[in-house]
């Protein structure tokens, strides 16, 4: 197992890499998530960052199967009450934008990212219920449900300098 932790912003991120080095069948494991930095009583997302897709909520453990000769991906932030990004931080992964500034007020998020690459990427937000999510009018930012309804890919292709926004109300 690989663990790394992330701050920016928008909080803490917690990543967790678990091996499986059997060639013959898969391995279940339960993680106490207070060893992986977590805080107990306290819900946090889990998004599978290879296959890309958001799994939830777990408190206080996460159980994680791998399939043989795999490896599993998983970052979890704490659960927020507002929309939040599922992934953060170019510590993990150096195509992923830094946010430069965000704001927050019971309907509407606003928030700043400058892209580390020439090249598009895609950010997942989890969006709480009776939200939407809709570019800024001059942004570069393409919004696209996933097969969870609570969470949209903002696909961003760097416009100027990189900069792009996005509102979420």
């Amino acid at each position: 197992m690989l663990y790394a932790r992330h701050e920016n912003a928008f909080g803490v991120a917690h990543a967790v890499a678990v091996f499986n080095w059997r060639t013959d069948q898969s391995e279940s494991t339960v993680l106490p998530l207070e060893r992986l930095g977590g805080e107990p009583g306290v819900y946090y997302t889990v998004y599978d960052f290879w296959s890309k897709r958001y799994l939830g909520t777990a408190i206080d453990r996460l159980n994680v199967t791998v399939a043989p000769r795999d490896v599993t991906m998983l970052v979890m932030r704490p659960l927020l009450l507002q929309p939040m990004p599922l992934m953060i931080g170019t510590d993990l992964v150096q195509s992923l934008p830094r946010i430069e500034s965000y704001s927050w007020d019971p309907q509407r998020l606003e928030a700043r990212f400058v892209s580390n690459t020439a090249s598009a990427y895609t950010l997942p937000f989890l969006v709480p219920d009776g939200l939407s999510a809709a570019p800024s009018p001059d942004s570069a930012i393409s919004v696209r449900p996933t097969e969870s309804a609570r969470v949209m890919d903002l696909g961003v292709a760097p416009g100027d300098g990189g900069r792009s926004e996005i509102v979420l109300q």
